[in-house]
């Protein structure tokens, strides 16, 4: 914690900053590394995952005590999974609440036992799993598909785009939203277009749901697909 007061304006800044390297009460979940072994020897030289949160607070004296007018928090997460010199992914997070006024209907605390339930944990629930670590904003997903499709096909023929990457996990993500239904009709559009069809194999296995696994085995037997795209689909969606 640190503390800075300002006499003239009558306002005191508090900075609160939290190191995530060594939480006490880590929660954590591993996906995605059924063929991976822990390197005792890596973790040795560096954390693969570091995070901090910074939160600054601007508060005014009241005769009551404090009144809290502003809150900004900063949180930052570094993942480097390979040890690689700037190299690593970066996710930031922030949020700012503001001070508007008090309501004249105060709030009445609750009358009712508490009951210690210990410290406040997350919980992983059912929502759609993001990974890798980019995030999306989703509005309109058929849409979004048929624009990232057209990006990899337009920009990835001479040689591949900088951005090809990103736009392949996006791609992959976006489909996991769609349901089998939607995923055939796609198919149907562009499977007689090679380049479209190229990207659309590579990512259907990435699914890494069930849907991918239904959507390979019907291909296959409708002859759709021939072998050996069947068999390279089928070894992805298997090690997803």
């Amino acid at each position: 914690y640190m503390i800075r007061e300002d006499v003239k304006t009558e306002r005191r800044r508090l900075t609160r900053t939290k190191d995530l390297n060594h939480c006490q009460e880590l929660i954590h979940k591993d996906i995605g590394l059924a063929y991976t072994e822990k390197c005792v020897q890596c973790q040795a030289q560096g954390m693969a995952l570091k995070g901090a949160v910074a939160v600054n607070y601007i508060l005014k004296p009241a005769a009551t005590g404090a009144l809290l007018l502003e809150a900004t928090a900063t949180e930052l997460l570094q993942f480097s999974p390979f040890n690689i010199l700037n190299g690593a992914a970066q996710m930031e997070a922030k949020q700012l609440l503001t001070y508007v006024g008090i309501s004249k209907t105060p709030v009445l605390p609750i009358a009712a036992a508490y009951i210690p339930r210990g410290s406040l944990q997350y919980e992983f629930a059912t929502e759609l799993l993001q990974t890798p670590i980019q995030l999306l904003r989703i509005t309109n997903v058929e849409a979004q598909i048929v624009e990232v499709l057209n990006h990899l096909v337009t920009f990835n023929v001479a040689k591949v785009h900088e951005d090809a990457p990103l736009k392949f996990v996006e791609l992959i993500q976006l489909l996991r939203v769609v349901s089998y239904e939607r995923i055939d009709a796609l198919w149907s559009q562009y499977k007689v277009k090679p380049a479209y069809r190229h990207w659309f194999l590579n990512a259907v296995p990435a699914i890494g749901t069930h849907v991918s696994l239904k959507f390979i085995k019907e291909k296959f037997l409708l002859d759709d697909i021939s072998v050996v795209e069947a068999a390279q689909a089928l070894i992805g969606s298997i090690h997803m």
